[in-house]
């Protein structure tokens, strides 16, 4: 054998949760997201269902001696213990893995809470049929949500980016499993890299709050009306809001640049169809309160202690862009125990690159991976690891899977995108779920190889090889000791007479992964 190949794979981490944005409208999806087609009027949202997107703060949730646990979770080991919203540490899931002393041992999980029976952000759908009477869609498995985000790495060829690869919950797991539902289906997780459109409200207007007026008095020519709401037509270069002590309430209110009263007011059509609906009085107050759905929701709020949520319930609205900026003088800045309540200081705009330019266009390569009980099967859908954790010291367990989807085959190529020379964008959306669904990940990452396939053609003059008839499959990967060591039915094994590095640098002298290629 040769050893050396710890480096013969490295990960671009794609995980931090706060770099993803709510996503655009996929184009070229007629069979799944039909109403995206429509450029005209409100359409182009109706399919968009509820997601939420975070990293569940540790230090709110699980550590005993801080004071702003909620008294409700605070040792309660049905939340805690829960797989849809529990800790996981490294040594759990890489059992193998030696942390460097002095740092912490959990891992920041990335978690999708998608729940396609309830209207998402800007859906302003008014066909009777599709809603039950508390406002659930009859028809979720029809709906859709997703996230995007651009990529500091945008020349895959160059830099020889083969996988998308990611360590993945089982969504079906007993947790999410326990709520009655019988034969739970599954859905799809999509994943689009390429050029992306940047326009989630699809008007080809770039939407950025600090654009907005920041008082009751503005001049309305500045200022320009879509089907969507109010947008700045006057360019502003710095990403930042206005410094007036008051301004903040009126810039602070959406992608679609009005609050909530403004709202009511802009899509009267839609208050009318509410008003006149078979909806109970409850689902009307929801849609009246807020007919964009769009409000921030902090997830140490007070009335989420009253109303005892859980964790999956309090970041449910975590990723609002209206009311998400207070600032120290607005009222509701601090929770009752003096926490913050602010999730960002920076305007929500449609420029996920920050390059001061609306991109609209939708050209790039599509990944589907089967998340149905069924295609979890290790040898299959991508799969090709699992790992069994043990949850508590009661003989819980849950399975960790791990994906490797291979950038070389995708499932559908949009518009024509030729080759990975300028991935600028990439987009994750799921569809196709009848029930709400937690997808957590350990990992989510983009894998680059320092070794390329041959794919030039072998013959030579006065030589000849043999054609393969079976067009043999030829996949360039690693493997390594932290992650494949339980793996079936082989697991990865360190050679003979090869000792794990040892890491100098560190106080406990911890080894270092050992990898190989394969």
């Amino acid at each position: 054998y040769i050893d050396g190949f710890e480096g013969s794979q490295t990960a671009i981490d794609i995980k931090t949760f706060n770099t993803w944005k709510l996503a655009s409208v996929p184009q070229g999806q007629a069979d799944l997201i039909p109403e995206g087609v429509s450029k005209v009027g409100l359409r182009s949202g109706f399919g968009r269902a509820q997601l939420a997107w975070y990293v569940i703060d540790p230090t709110a949730f699980f550590q005993d001696v801080s004071t702003i646990i909620p008294d409700n979770i605070k040792g309660n080991p049905e939340i805690l213990e829960d797989s849809r919203m529990h800790q996981l540490s490294q040594t759990q899931l890489f059992p193998q893995r030696q942390i460097q002393q002095g740092t912490l041992n959990n891992i920041p999980v990335f978690d999708l809470a998608f729940y396609p029976n309830e209207r998402g952000p800007y859906n302003y759908d008014t066909t009777s049929a599709n809603f039950n009477p508390d406002g659930t869609f009859t028809n979720p498995e029809d709906h859709w949500a997703g996230i995007m985000r651009s990529l500091t790495t945008t020349n895959f060829e160059t830099a020889n980016v083969q996988f998308i690869q990611f360590w993945l919950l089982d969504p079906f797991n007993d947790d999410a499993t326990d709520s009655g539902t019988v034969n739970m289906g599954g859905g799809d997780l999509y994943f689009n890299l390429g050029n992306i459109s940047e326009d989630m409200l699809q008007d080809s207007r770039k939407s950025f709050e600090n654009g907005l007026p920041t008082s009751a008095t503005f001049d309305p020519n500045s200022y320009d009306t879509t089907a969507w709401g109010v947008v700045s037509n006057q360019q502003v270069i710095v990403n930042a809001f206005d410094n007036s002590s008051n301004a903040r309430q009126y810039q602070d209110v959406g992608l679609d640049g009005l609050n909530d009263v403004a709202e009511k007011s802009k899509f009267q059509s839609f208050i009318n169809w509410v008003n006149s609906s078979s909806l109970t009085t409850t689902a009307k107050n929801e849609l009246l309160n807020d007919p964009s759905s769009d409000n921030y929701n902090y997830y140490l709020d007070d009335d989420y202690d009253k109303a005892k949520y859980d964790i999956l319930q309090r970041y449910k609205y975590y990723n609002g862009t209206e009311g998400n900026s207070p600032t120290s003088e607005m009222a509701d800045t601090m929770n009752s125990n003096g926490y913050p309540t602010q999730a960002t200081t920076v305007p929500d705009i449609e420029d996920l690159n920050r390059d001061n330019n609306l991109s609209e266009t939708e050209s790039y390569f599509q990944y589907k991976v089967k998340l149905d009980p069924a295609d979890m099967v290790v040898g299959q859908n991508y799969i090709t690891n699992v790992q069994e954790v043990a949850v508590n010291g009661d003989g819980k367990t849950e399975k960790w899977y791990q994906f490797k989807v291979p950038l070389q085959d995708p499932e559908k190529i949009v518009n024509g995108i030729s080759d990975f020379r300028s991935i600028r964008f990439m987009r994750m959306f799921v569809h196709g779920f009848d029930h709400p669904v937690v997808l957590r990940f350990a990992q989510l990452e983009l894998i680059r190889g320092e070794w390329r396939k041959y794919t030039k053609n072998l013959n030579e003059p006065g030589e000849y090889i043999p054609t393969d008839p079976n067009s043999t499959e030829f996949n360039l990967a690693a493997v390594n000791l932290e992650e494949n060591s339980q793996r079936s039915p082989v697991g990865y094994m360190i050679p003979p007479g090869i000792q794990r590095q040892q890491d100098n640098n560190s106080i406990n002298l911890r080894q270092l992964n050992e990898q190989a290629l394969s």
